[in-house]
């Protein structure tokens, strides 16, 4: 008999999650290690390891990160499973204390308590294991970038913008997110996620967002975003720490960030692709000639309006077109379809809008209307800024007759509470079509 330990289940079905996510989800295709866990119990604490390509994990497990887990070891060992086998019967079987044992080829799993007996036993567990053992690479031990980082804000930070980064593979280094923390007067951490041709930005404003008070420049790959706002949604502890360790192949480590959390370390790779983002900060800041303020439950009923028409367009992006009409003090929006009436929307908080210029027209991809209103939740006031068709006359004839993006700010939230403040931005291209 081998390896021989007790916990309690519940919170060894929790402490196992963060290793059977990096296990099962966006691994790399055929991977050795793939849906494969190692345990390693000692007499003082558990540890997994699980490494499925884009990310590893190691997981230490005992009752000064998992209070209620009530651990025990009998005999030391190790053994490797599968991560779905592992979540599944652990979560199936009924019993609060369990004993797990290594025999034979068979990882055994029954109640630690002496009083089930008889017809009862039926309810224990077994489960085949893997002769591998999960190896993950290196840890780096030298960093380019720390910064320890509230993990509240680091999450709402990733979930604002997960709808945002490229989806498809010729636009691959797009997909990704850019965080920053900038360091000032108040700190601010910024999110940033876009296709190349619509971008969304969140900036988070206070006191005590950035621990260690540093400046960090950090691209997460679009494929672990996900697992990483799920599992630091799960942990507990106020803050994370984030380092980024570059390549150094005499010491076999590969070019990687580390995210530790919970006594986990999570380490993030195939990254070397992300190395550049654009400067979005001269979007958001620069001063529009047109800023106007409208509703955005009156663009909702634009996005009924295309999702009803837009089928019986043939070519692969639909747009909208969205003409300003100062005298009238409203925006005339017409979905590029044949048959489709316009749609008028007022203009609201008149005295605050500003419009100059003539020919004051935009059109754009439908979908960026459509992810405008999603992102507001359908409601609230949404201040759109664009220039007028008559800058592209200024433009000399040997330049591209190019417009700046539609840049959409939404309204400022602010916690009093946590002081703290935070904006939402998008800004997307205008069509020619």
């Amino acid at each position: 008999m081998g390896m021989i330990f007790e916990v309690n289940k519940e919170e060894f079905v929790r402490a196992i999650k963060p290793a059977v996510e990096v296990a099962t989800r966006n691994t790399l295709k055929e991977f050795k290690y793939k849906n494969l866990i190692t345990i390693k119990a000692t007499q003082d604490k558990l540890a997994l390891f699980a490494y499925g390509g884009t990310a590893s994990i190691i997981s230490v497990i005992s009752d000064s990160n998992f209070a209620s887990i009530d651990y025990k070891c009998e005999a030391e060992g190790n053994v490797t499973v599968y991560a779905d086998d592992l979540f599944t019967f652990m979560s199936s079987i009924p019993y609060e204390k369990i004993k797990i044992m290594l025999v034979s080829n068979e990882l055994k799993i029954s109640s630690a308590s002496k009083k089930i007996k008889g017809k009862k036993e039926s309810s224990n567990r077994s489960m085949p294991t893997v002769s591998d053992i999960v190896k993950p690479p290196n840890l780096g031990e030298k960093f380019s970038q720390e910064i320890k980082i509230n993990r509240e804000i680091f999450i709402k930070g990733i979930d604002s913008v997960l709808f945002a980064p490229a989806y498809e593979e010729k636009m691959y280094t797009y997909m990704c997110m850019l965080f920053e923390a900038i360091e000032g007067e108040e700190q601010e951490v910024r999110f940033s996620a876009g296709t190349g041709g619509r971008f969304a930005i969140k900036s988070i404003k206070g006191k005590n967002i950035v621990v260690n008070h540093q400046d960090a420049k950090i691209i997460f790959p679009k494929v672990n975003l996900t697992s990483i706002s799920k599992l630091l949604s799960e942990a507990n502890g106020p803050s994370v720490t984030i380092k980024c360790v570059n390549v150094d192949s005499k010491n076999n480590i590969p070019e990687q960030i580390m995210i530790e959390f919970n006594k986990m370390v999570l380490c993030l790779f195939g990254i070397e692709s992300f190395t550049k983002y654009p400067d979005l900060t001269k979007v958001i800041n620069y001063k529009y000639p047109n800023r106007v303020y409208s509703n955005l439950e009156d663009w909702g009923c634009i996005v009924k309006t295309i999702e009803g028409t837009k089928h019986r367009y043939n070519e692969s992006i639909h747009n909208t077109e969205v003409v300003l009409n100062e005298d009238d003090e409203v925006f005339k929006v017409t979905p590029k379809t044949a048959h489709t009436s316009s749609t008028f929307i007022d203009m609201v908080d008149i005295k605050k809008c500003i419009v100059k210029g003539e020919d004051i027209w935009f059109c754009c991809n439908s979908q960026y209307i459509d992810e405008m209103v999603a992102q507001g939740n359908g409601k609230g006031k949404v201040q759109l800024n664009f220039e007028s068709q008559s800058i592209l006359d200024s433009i000399p004839e040997d330049k591209p007759k190019q417009m700046r993006p539609i840049l959409v700010k939404f309204p400022k939230n602010v916690d009093e509470a946590k002081d703290i403040s935070d904006n939402f931005y998008m800004f997307f291209t205008v069509s020619t079509k």
